[in-house]
């Protein structure tokens, strides 16, 4: 039997690193990134994937230019010719083109950013495993981690003692939608809150703009942003603008015509209060008329709200949500799933069928068939005789190289199609057949005989027409020669009577001969 994955939040995974003496794997993810942050004697490794990463060392390198791009890309060549068992940084310090300080500074930015990351990462899920080493995780291919050589004992401490700093609960975490605004009159007393003149003139920047903005455009680094907002948050000076006020902004915008500051503003108040498909509506509506990238961004935000409804059995709400969201992008993959997933629970078979339906042609067109054929074999277990799922499933059977579950599975589905009379749906599945194993002779067979029956069928439907006129037409032609033949024998008859008549001559010449 299976273990069930035991998953934490923030301060529940620190204090078990903290506890096994800050060893051990932290992995924090959602349905889109994953961070993996590993703890080990020597200091502390990052693998970092989806749209929460922040720079590699490479993107880094790019951006400031300080190495000529050619000894770069060769770097970069020699990296992947290694298969990543050294690093790009390992590689440009053995070439002489970087110092092992400014790699180690390098590093010690990116594995900063992606930890802090976590102080911001609302709706993150965590495992931790406490008997992870760099061979167990890594394998040969530390390459591809960043690692920071550094006390992970001090490293752990300090973020951990951020918890209670900070006064971190996992509700706390903000959303990304989330804009704050700055209370004003409290603004003198930021230099006694211990914030530097940087932190403070980014304060300036809260008001309008949420959370995944500032992130983006922000001059501080993730530990300064987060101790600047959890320190703005303690000491009252910042709070979450109130829904009313973002309503009104949210409608000054949209007469305004400025789509994204609208959509800032409607979405905000989607993921603040209570579900409103109405606002919800408004939002998606604004960030479609805006720039690609903000409806793209916001269908995620939607997505992701989606499948926390999915996950607290709220599954009419997250129905309803992805579908709404699909009048907004048609044909959207992870919604489909999303809308699927939620039907399923339902137990609605109509959408059940027509959604999963979609899907799987969906994950066949992505070569997405180890997922196609599980979707399918699902499928099969809610309409277990439907043909159109089974012959799907023996496609992908096909695609996958299982040829043999392909065929005896498109077999038994023309055999049935044959038994219901439906001979063009039999003649697809055999020909379907043919082109995986053309030397199939019973199968040759059989589509011949189709193909015959269908012929002649053609034919009586063609040609039925044409053999009633010529019938009709030959039985017409047979009457007019029977007339006139029954015409010629009566006048033949009538002159052998004119005939015989002249013969007997007149009534006085009969009388006579009769006396005689």
């Amino acid at each position: 039997m299976m273990e069930r994955t035991t998953y934490f939040t923030l301060p529940e995974v620190l204090e078990q690193l903290e506890n096994n003496g800050y060893r051990g794997l932290i992995t924090a993810f959602d349905r889109e990134s994953q961070k993996q942050i590993l703890f080990a004697e020597e200091g502390v490794y990052v693998i970092s994937k989806g749209p929460r990463r922040w720079y590699r060392l490479v993107d880094l390198l790019r951006k400031e230019g300080n190495i000529p791009l050619h000894v770069l890309e060769d770097a970069l060549a020699d990296e992947k010719e290694l298969n990543w068992q050294k690093s790009l940084g390992e590689i440009l310090v053995e070439k002489g083109a970087l110092s092992q300080k400014a790699l180690d500074q390098y590093n010690r930015r990116i594995v900063e950013e992606e930890v802090y990351d976590l102080f911001l990462w609302r709706g993150a899920k965590y495992t931790y495993d406490p008997s992870a080493t760099p061979e167990s995780v890594l394998g040969k291919q530390r390459g591809q981690a960043t690692f920071w050589r550094v006390d992970p004992v001090k490293f752990g401490r300090q973020t951990f003692e951020r918890i209670h700093q900070w006064n971190i609960h996992p509700s706390l975490i903000p959303h990304p939608t989330t804009i704050y605004t700055i209370d004003e009159s409290q603004l003198g007393r930021l230099k006694d809150l211990g914030l530097t003149r940087q932190m403070i003139q980014e304060a300036q920047r809260f008001g309008e703009l949420p959370l995944r903005s500032l992130m983006r455009e922000t001059t501080l680094a993730k530990p300064e942003l987060c101790h600047l907002i959890y320190t703005l948050l303690n000491g009252g000076v910042l709070f979450p603008m109130p829904l009313e006020v973002a309503a009104a902004k949210g409608q000054e915008a949209e007469g305004q015509g400025a789509w994204e500051r609208a959509a800032s503003f409607y979405g905000y108040i989607c993921f603040a209060s209570q579900l409103s498909l109405d606002y919800f509506r408004k939002y998606l509506e604004c960030a479609s008329k805006a720039k690609k990238e903000v409806l793209q961004e916001s269908l995620g935000f939607v997505e992701e709200l989606g499948w926390t409804l999915y996950e607290q059995g709220r599954f009419s709400d997250g129905a309803s949500l992805a579908e709404l969201a699909l009048e907004f992008s048609p044909g959207n993959l992870s919604l489909i799933t999303l809308a699927f997933h939620c039907h399923a629970q339902l137990a609605n078979a109509e959408k059940v069928r027509q959604l999963g339906q979609v899907l799987g042609q969906l994950l066949v067109s992505k070569k997405r068939y180890s997922e196609a054929e599980s979707h399918y074999q699902y499928l099969l277990q809610w309409f277990p005789e439907d043909l159109e799922f089974k012959a799907s499933l023996a496609d992908v059977y096909v695609k996958e190289k299982k040829i043999s579950q392909g065929i005896e599975l498109f077999q038994e589905c023309a055999a049935v199609y044959e038994k219901q009379n439906k001979a063009e749906e039999a003649l697809r599945i055999y020909k379907l057949i043919l082109d995986v194993e053309p030397n199939k002779k019973d199968v040759a067979k059989r589509a011949k005989s189709i193909e015959r029956r269908k012929f002649l069928k053609k034919a009586l439907l063609v040609g039925g027409p044409v053999c009633l006129v010529l019938l009709v037409v030959l039985l017409l032609v047979r009457e007019n020669i029977r007339r006139n033949r029954l015409e010629r024998e009566a006048n033949a008859f009538v002159g052998k009577l004119i005939e015989a008549e002249d013969k007997l001559g007149s009534v006085e010449d009969v009388k006579k001969r009769v006396e005689e």
